[in-house]
């Protein structure tokens, strides 16, 4: 228990550590000179492609629900034990 915590600590410690480097580099990214004119977003279009791998993913994740709950619920349920004659 004691191994697990101080791993965990020192993990926590090491990503503090990279967090704070991180943002310690001044200068690193130098602003952009303004624009003399802001630059127009192109209008959205809906792509067929994209409909269709949503749909496909819908339908797997509506597939996997019913086996999911089921192994869910069954996992919840206690095995019955025989008492000692």
């Amino acid at each position: 228990m004691k191994r697990t915590a101080l791993l965990l600590a020192l993990l926590l410690v090491l990503a503090g550590v990279g967090v704070a480097a991180a943002q310690s580099a001044p200068g690193a990214i130098a602003p952009a000179p303004p624009a003399a004119e802001p630059a127009k977003p192109a209008p959205a279009t809906i792509d067929k492609g994209d409909t269709a791998w949503m749909l496909t993913s819908s339908a797997l994740v509506l597939l996997m629900t019913a086996p999911g709950l089921a192994l869910f619920y069954a996992g919840m349920v206690r095995r019955r034990t025989r008492s000692p004659p």
